[in-house]
């Protein structure tokens, strides 16, 4: 895979300190065929395919870390599997990035993982006055679809994700108590304001 090698560590950490011996008999046979490299493959036979870490595609890619709260990433929690999943809130994987935590905010203004987008998830008619009492909503990932509204944000030079639809930014908020003491956090969409915990950062940024 060539400089695509990370993406496939990303999703298998447990190989990257894996000692593969010497490759060199392998590479000279692939030369021998003159085989193709995994760009041209990218470009001629999976021209769609999107790749998260690529400035081709991405304005930003890597955890997503909360600058209001120490060391907490947005994180899948392990629902990834799933075509429709809501994301959480967890504490970030130190000196390495794994699937659950890898995520990117492409050019088309959506925030990914993999092949799902972000949206806003909906509410019922019964909690529309809630909404107006500060009420907030979970972030729902689902399929991509350049047709859907609700897949795009505005990432500020500064670090706020604002939904364009509803005009709510990305927060965190305690949800509860955890067993053996601690608040649960869970990451929401709600009125924008001034607070470091409506505050995020990419592990890169070409903004």
């Amino acid at each position: 895979m060539d400089e695509y090698k990370e993406l496939f560590y990303l999703h298998r950490p447990d190989l990257k300190a894996y000692n593969l011996g010497d490759l060199n008999n392998r590479l000279n046979f692939r030369k021998e065929l003159k085989c193709k490299s995994f760009t041209w493959f990218l470009e001629n036979i999976y021209p769609q395919k999107y790749i998260p870490n690529d400035p081709t595609h991405v304005l930003a890619y890597g955890k997503l870390t909360n600058e209001g709260v120490d060391q907490q990433c947005v994180d899948t929690l392990q629902q990834d599997d799933k075509d429709n999943f809501y994301l959480g809130i967890y504490p970030c994987h130190m000196n390495v990035i794994t699937t659950s935590q890898f995520f990117s905010y492409s050019k088309k203004l959506e925030l990914r993982h993999e092949d799902n987008c972000a949206n806003v998830g909906k509410i019922s008619s019964e909690e529309e006055d809630e909404l107006q009492e500060g009420y907030y909503s979970p972030i729902k990932m689902s399929p991509c679809s350049e047709h859907e509204a609700g897949q795009k944000w505005k990432l500020s030079r500064k670090g706020r994700i604002m939904h364009l639809e509803t005009k709510k930014c990305l927060d965190i908020v305690p949800t509860g108590s955890q067993e053996g003491g601690g608040e649960e956090l869970n990451m929401v969409a709600v009125d924008c304001k001034r607070s470091t915990s409506q505050l995020w950062s990419f592990d890169q940024s070409f903004l």
